[in-house]
């Protein structure tokens, strides 16, 4: 079987200039975990996962510590409130950072020709979710996991 039997043509993407937020609204909006970042003529500069903005996240946010065990509820209960609001304040922080600031630039791709078998040992190799698809260096779809697991249960029935 062949990549382009089994890709999603109409890739969801990012522009570099958009944000964190942006790339969230979006992942949620098509219920992805990750999309190509392309230029104006669909050449691949990267790719942002959910993956990319947690680690972004990690490194703002500073979990709180207790000097002292609490004794009760609501000293526990006071904790974590308090790392909820650390972790809303850190995405606030990184929500206008640009795209290109934070995506994986490094990107595995493969051709709408390639054999699945290869795209599958791509995904396991370089331990990824997603491949985008390109032709003469443009993007014109990208596979996922989920996408393979599809086909293969296609297959079988």
């Amino acid at each position: 079987m062949k990549v382009k039997d089994v890709m999603v043509k109409e890739a969801v993407v990012l522009s570099p200039e958009e944000t964190v937020a942006d790339a969230v609204e979006k992942f949620a909006k098509h219920r992805i975990g990750g999309c190509p970042v392309v230029d104006d003529e669909r050449h691949i500069l990267g790719i942002m996962t959910e993956t990319n903005i947690l680690e972004s996240l990690k490194t703002h946010y500073k979990e709180l510590k207790m000097r002292v065990p609490p004794e009760t509820i609501i000293g526990i209960s006071f904790v974590e409130i308090a790392k909820k609001r650390e972790a809303v304040e850190a995405f606030e922080r990184i929500a206008n950072t640009p795209v290109k600031d934070t995506m994986t630039r490094e990107v595995v791709t493969a051709m709408p020709d390639d054999e699945l078998e290869d795209v599958i040992q791509k995904m396991v190799r370089n331990d990824v979710n997603r491949i985008p698809i390109v032709d003469k260096g443009v993007l014109v779809g990208i596979v996922t996991r989920g996408d393979i697991l599809r086909a293969v249960q296609r297959m079988l029935v």
